[in-house]
């Protein structure tokens, strides 16, 4: 035996017996103190012997080798009922041993090597309040919130009896809040301060840690940075002033790429290349606000190249490397014209070269300070107009941060005519660079790469990618950066295609000389609507839309998002766009475009719920010329049942083009859902507490809807008619969750 008590008529023994009292019975026993015979039975969930035995009230406290109601074993102390000697839940596990237990009627005392209680380093005594004394388990953490903005303060408290709980604020009760969720529609200065929660009831009080809320002073740029022209070898400093309170979050970024790890004041860039050119901003944010700087032009020095907007005003060179610069400012295209690298552009300018020798010519417009594209071409007809030309490479954005580069097989004695203008018509400055390699590439070329593929759910998905060489090929396609196995052919087939296969996909082309890499392709899951199986419906720029020489109607016959449908697809990879708006004035950089039109006027929501990330999401309406043309239509960030993703509201005309971007916060990436219905729009249904149902609906303002539900989507039962609703309102329904989990409900307006 190793502890005893005497309680009024009964002797309470622990220790590591089998029997007490002549009786079967383990560790932990009450005896009669008249007979010595077994009055009381502990629990069978001691499996070691019990150390320590105190009684008070309706509580038996023993501490032992004890498997916990999670089934975990652990030296352990338990309270048990008096009379059922069964666990009443108030369990902590002990590192050490408890070598004796003093109860009061106000608390319990436990002595002993006590190392560690529950994940608290403690030491010789601990003092335990008694079971339902009250306790404050969490509550907010302090908040920075804008004006004008809701925020709630909430705890979660335990005790028994039944709590008294009041918020106090400097000292003082704060009238009206005796909950334990304190609100505020609109945070005022009124409203800022030091809180703390107090809960009580018959067995005494406890005291919340402070929690401070603070009004948050949105952020301000004082300076945006300064551009400046620098040479090569030196090194470049960047500033920005801001204020703000708490201290912004700043990201600078590179012709509108985020720079990885530049998110202090200052960024400094050592030893300049020539691709360190561009244009460079600040994205800040705080305070409830997200600002853009100015851009400010860096310029690394070259000389003057001689870009012409007529192509017969060309200049040439047949210098084996060089690097210059120009501008497009003022240019436009010429009739019979290609559309270089597929896209319209509307802004370009010329140069040519003819190479002094065989080789692999390489040329790029890294440093240039505008989204280029790049294009090369020989002429069908020596001296002939731009309408001869004959394409022979092209690229968009493979010189980085939204620069182009191409190399070709170059054959001595060939007028190798070059073109440079940017995906939408914006200008600005540009460098062009070149260099001939001294053999020619006998590395694979591809030809055709692979293009954005559609499928419905279990269709199959193709993608081809063709490619020349002088000897035999091998291929490898990847998912997502990750090689795909038996991937070995130029066709990849997916059949029963599932929302795991959506994705990027490239394929890697590879002979005895080297390998090239293709540019990515998506792989994008539609449901709801038709549309052709290859062709963009969810785009990393907006202008890939709308800047390829493709018309609306083309667009239309494409296949536009629209209500009753949605897509899947994923943002890996995904940056942000030169010029492309901070959708929702939240800081993004992963963001993807699709189109949506309706055909008769509609009220609609756009929603990201079941996205893997947290999003924004935003609506424009198209009118042309490029991001210029965007009009915000409707935006949100975090209206979906997990507060994490967006829904977002909108009356659409037919006849118009709409823009939807999703983004991710802070740049997030991962799969996104997005789904566009006709109002009404009941949001995912979440059980609360196990005990009932609650959802949101999204409605036209005014309109009565009637919500109903159904185990079978047959059969329907009226939930409840709604009155005339503002745009969301919370649905709740209180019959039994079923343990199935299989309950449908659907919102229809109200008379129909």
């Amino acid at each position: 035996m190793r502890d005893c008590q005497l309680d009024g008529g009964t002797v309470w023994v622990a220790g590591g017996f089998t029997h007490a009292g002549g009786d079967s019975q383990r560790s932990l026993a009450g005896l009669d103190s008249g007979t010595g015979r077994v009055n009381w039975r502990g629990p069978i969930g001691f499996v070691g012997p019990v150390t320590a035995v105190a009684a008070v009230g309706e509580q038996v406290y023993a501490s032992g080798l004890w498997r916990f109601s999670n089934g975990e074993t652990a030296q352990g102390l338990v309270a048990l009922d008096r009379q059922t000697g069964q666990s009443t839940g108030w369990e902590h596990s002990l590192d050490g041993w408890s070598a004796d237990l003093l109860a009061t009627g106000r608390a319990l005392y436990v002595g002993g090597d006590l190392q560690r209680v529950d994940t608290q380093v403690m030491g010789s005594l601990v003092l335990f309040p008694p079971v339902g004394f009250p306790s404050i388990e969490s509550i907010t953490p302090d908040l920075i919130v804008p004006p004008g903005n809701p925020v709630r303060l909430e705890a979660h408290v335990n005790g028994q009896p039944i709590l008294r709980v009041q918020w106090w604020r400097g000292g003082e009760p704060v009238p009206g809040a005796t909950n334990t969720v304190l609100s505020f529609p609109s945070l005022s200065a009124a409203g800022a301060g030091r809180y703390v929660l107090v809960a009580e009831n018959g067995l005494g009080r406890a005291v919340s840690r402070e929690v401070q809320l603070q009004l948050a002073v949105p952020a301000s740029i004082v300076a945006s940075p300064v551009g400046m022209t620098m040479i090569a070898g030196r090194t470049a400093t960047l500033t920005v002033r801001v204020t703000g309170s708490p201290p912004p979050r700043l990201q600078w970024s590179h012709n509108g790429i985020q720079i990885a790890g530049a998110v202090d004041s200052t960024l400094t860039l050592t030893n300049l290349s020539v691709g360190d050119g561009g244009r460079y901003s600040v994205i800040v944010q705080g305070g409830g606000v997200t600002l853009e700087s100015a851009p400010a032009e860096l310029v690394v020095f070259v000389p003057p190249l001689g870009l012409v907007n007529q192509y017969a005003a060309r200049h040439i060179t047949n210098s084996v490397r060089g690097v210059g610069r120009g501008n497009n400012i003022g240019a436009n295209t010429e009739p019979g014209e290609p559309l270089h690298a597929g896209y319209r552009g509307g802004a370009s300018v010329w140069y040519a070269w003819r190479a002094p020798a065989n080789g692999t010519a390489v040329f790029s417009t890294r440093g240039s300070g505008i989204d280029t594209v790049l294009a090369v071409y020989t002429n069908a007809i020596p001296g002939g107009p731009v309408g001869a030309l004959v394409p022979v490479a092209s690229d968009d954005d493979r010189g980085g941060f939204l620069t182009s580069l191409v190399s070709f097989d170059a054959h001595a004695g060939v007028e190798y005519e070059i073109a440079i203008d940017s995906v939408d018509g914006t200008t600005g400055n540009i460098v062009l660079g070149w260099e001939l390699g001294a053999a020619a590439n006998l590395s694979p070329r591809i030809v055709l790469p692979p293009i954005a593929t559609l499928s419905s759910p279990g269709g199959v998905a193709t993608f081809d990618v063709t490619a020349v060489s002088s000897s035999p090929m091998r291929y490898q396609w990847f998912h997502n950066c990750l090689p795909i196995p038996d991937s070995d052919s130029p066709r990849l087939s997916i059949p029963h295609v599932r929302l795991l296969d959506v994705g990027r996909y490239h394929v890697v082309v590879a002979n005895e000389a080297g390998s090239a890499q293709s540019l990515p392709a998506d792989l994008v899951l539609v449901d709801g609507f038709s549309a052709p199986q290859k062709g963009p419906i969810a785009s990393d720029k907006m202008v890939d839309l709308i800047a390829t020489g493709v018309s609306l109607a083309e667009l239309d016959r494409r296949g536009f998002l629209r209500p009753e449908s949605q897509v899947y697809f994923d943002t890996f990879s995904a940056t942000k766009d030169l010029d492309e708006p901070n959708h929702c004035r939240v800081r993004g950089g992963a963001s993807k475009w699709i189109p949506f039109r309706v055909t008769q006027p509609q009220s609609v929501v756009m929603s990201t719920e079941g996205s893997s990330f947290n999003t924004t999401l935003a609506v424009y309406r198209f009118d042309g010329g490029g991001y210029r043309g965007l009009v915000p239509v409707a935006c949100d960030t975090d209206s979906g049942e997990d507060r994490r993703t967006s829904v977002a509201s909108f009356d659409a005309e037919p006849g118009v083009s709409y823009f939807i971007a999703v983004d991710g916060v802070d740049g997030a990436t991962g799969l996104v859902k997005l789904s566009a219905s006709a109002k009404p729009l009941l949001g995912r249904p979440s059980i609360v507490g196990g005990e009932y149902t609650r959802m949101r609906l999204w409605g036209t303002p005014g309109q009565a809807y009637l919500v109903e539900s159904s185990l079978d989507l047959f059969t329907w039962t009226p939930l409840l008619v709604t009155n005339a609703v503002p745009e969301s309102l919370l649905i709740t329904d209180r019959s039994p969750v079923l343990s199935s989990g299989l309950k449908f409900y659907r919102a229809v307006e109200a008379g129909r």
